[in-house]
């Protein structure tokens, strides 16, 4: 899709101002999945993760059902279906003891299993692929997000980095260590995977900055 749009409550196409991003929070797989499905809709996409780096350990997430796997395929994540093991009875232990089962019918009206299990590791992997394709996102390590504010006008973020000075889009820098980033937007409806929600759009930092105040 050429150009830049927001997906309105409605259903339609609003265009977005050339200087504004989509902030999303949270580099997990639910904000791997946001960032692309926007950055599918031609939406400028900055995503701010806390962490420095991913932490690529234990299983946790380990099942998905259909409609979740149908949302991945349709972002490209079709490794996933592929490498995941999939099942369509859930059966469950007591040590030895074989407590029930439940058979999860499959009606054969979609080329995409019930469930399937595949580690959250491996999952967020994929999706980083993906996002490291795509030049409309633009994920942010280390950055996080200590307080969200909103006024009449919009939304201001105030963000913690861990580097000394930092270069910021739209030009400048960040005093030193620790970096306070204040990003400024406005919010609007749109819709996300069909539901309706109130989505915050960000301006590049400008060299308009103050230390945020911490919400903890």
């Amino acid at each position: 899709m050429a150009g830049r749009a927001v997906v309105t409550a409605g259903g339609t196409l609003e265009p977005l101002p050339p200087d504004e991003r989509v902030l999303v929070v949270g580099a997990g797989p639910v904000g791997q999945t946001a960032a692309l499905l926007l950055a599918r809709y031609g939406i400028p996409v900055t995503v701010l993760e806390a962490r420095q780096r991913r932490e690529p350990v234990g299983s946790r997430l380990i099942c998905q059902q259909r409609d979740v796997l149908d949302v991945w395929s349709w972002c490209g994540a079709t490794t996933i279906v592929r490498e995941g093991l999939t099942w369509r009875r859930a059966r469950t232990f007591y040590r030895d003891r074989d407590l029930f089962a439940l058979d999860l019918p499959d009606p054969g009206d979609s080329p995409l299993p019930p469930f399937v299990n595949i580690s959250q590791a491996r999952t967020e992997e994929v999706l980083d692929a993906l996002l490291e394709a795509e030049p409309l996102v633009d994920v942010r390590w280390g950055h996080e997000v200590q307080v969200i504010t909103q006024d009449a006008d919009g939304v201001t973020l105030g963000v913690r980095t861990a580097h000394g000075e930092e270069q910021v889009p739209g030009g400048g820098s960040t005093p030193a260590s620790p970096t306070w980033t204040t990003w400024r937007g406005s919010s609007r409806p749109c819709s996300v995977g069909g539901l309706p929600r109130r989505c915050s759009t960000a301006t590049r930092p400008s060299g308009s900055r103050r230390p945020a105040r911490t919400s903890r």
